[in-house]
């Protein structure tokens, strides 16, 4: 069996953004990526990382922190809010059709597209991606 030790719940991650400034992300419970609501040049200390609130949480890939990905930079106590079991979406490429899954037991059922609006999609992101969707996010170059 494989040891995840970089993402063991708690540690907390800098993700370097542009305009030489980072953003935190933090390894919930389910060893996915809770990014807070941070961007700047200024280090936080734990209790003020996990005091923020969360832009979005989702899967990454297993490569995106340790050694070729972003540098463990602590570890916190996790608050509730990290323990979350969230759900996301899909949508059928063929049918279009849009189901809810349960990230835990992978169990899935039909919904709306609505019922899907304010869910993050199922998928492993890329650490590039989840880069760009912060310097979109705040508006850096």
């Amino acid at each position: 069996m494989t040891t995840r030790k970089h993402w063991t719940p708690g540690n907390y991650i800098e993700i370097p953004v542009g305009d030489n400034k980072h953003c935190y992300g933090v390894v919930t419970i389910t060893e996915r990526l809770a990014v807070v609501d941070y961007c700047d040049t200024e280090n936080l200390n734990p209790e003020e990382i996990v005091a923020l609130p969360i832009l979005f949480e989702v899967t990454v890939m297993k490569y995106g922190i340790g050694k070729n990905g972003w540098p463990i930079a602590g570890k916190v106590e996790l608050s509730d809010r990290f323990k979350t079991k969230p759900y996301y979406y899909k949508k059928d490429m063929i049918n279009g059709k849009y189901s809810i899954v349960d990230h835990i037991w992978m169990n899935e059922v039909s919904a709306t597209k609505e019922e899907c609006q304010h869910l993050e999609v199922a998928a492993a992101w890329d650490p590039c991606h989840i880069e760009e969707r912060l310097n979109e996010h705040y508006g850096l170059q």
